[in-house]
């Protein structure tokens, strides 16, 4: 999604290319984006709620075509996406399960 303009938050470990979509007050979502800070990996992230109508129709259509309800968080980690925050799913794409 080359138009849509990411936030970036820097860490230690940037081995995964991670992306979050969220909404700035979804509780899941703030969690994955502490949890993300806390583990020490850098990743992009987009707000839904301050996108422009194009980031978000575009988010949408990426969402429908992976067959997914618009809901957030929405985690890509190394292109496997997943909705909700699942630590151990999480954990297991990133490799340290």
């Amino acid at each position: 999604m080359e138009s849509v303009n990411y936030l970036k938050v820097p860490g230690s470990d940037n081995t995964h290319e991670i992306t979050v979509y969220s909404l700035t007050t979804c509780p899941h979502c703030n969690a994955v984006k502490q949890y993300l800070k806390d583990k020490g990996l850098s990743f992009k992230y987009l707000n839904m709620d301050e996108a422009t109508h194009d980031e978000k129709r575009e988010v949408t259509l990426f969402l429908k075509a992976h067959k997914l309800q618009i809901a957030f968080p929405v985690v890509i980690i190394d292109e496997k996406v997943l909705q909700g925050f699942d630590v151990k799913m999480m954990e297991n794409y990133l490799g340290q399960s």
